[in-house]
């Protein structure tokens, strides 16, 4: 299927917001605790490093501060090793990485509309 870049990046935006709006002010213990708000995110994290995988070079050379490997990284890692997936590695991804990433993807896509 092909498809253009830019909906894959409007994609990865969506996740994070859907991300952020899930955790609201939830904490570690709240996230951990309920399996619902557990799926939900690492559902929109998988899908949000599957998106980035398809963002040409180009366009990730331009976010350098993006962690992109990372990202496709955590995807395959809670699709294939799910067994081994690291609270703390999740925490700090949805806590940290999520809104940095969040931050710059609407930043370039205000700076570069379509």
């Amino acid at each position: 299927m092909s498809r253009d870049w830019r909906l894959f990046f409007d994609d990865m935006i969506l996740c994070a917001e859907k991300i952020t709006m899930f955790l609201g002010d939830s904490n570690r213990e709240t996230f951990f605790g309920n399996v619902i708000l557990y799926d939900a995110v690492l559902r929109n994290l998988e899908i949000l490093g599957e998106a980035a995988k398809q963002i040409p070079d180009d366009v990730k050379s331009r976010m350098p501060e993006l962690a992109w490997r990372e990202i496709a990284g955590m995807r395959d890692w809670l699709a294939h090793a799910y067994f081994t997936i690291s609270p703390d590695v999740v925490w700090n991804a949805i806590e940290v990485e999520v809104p940095l990433l969040l931050r710059t993807l609407q930043a370039f896509k205000d700076e570069n509309p379509s």
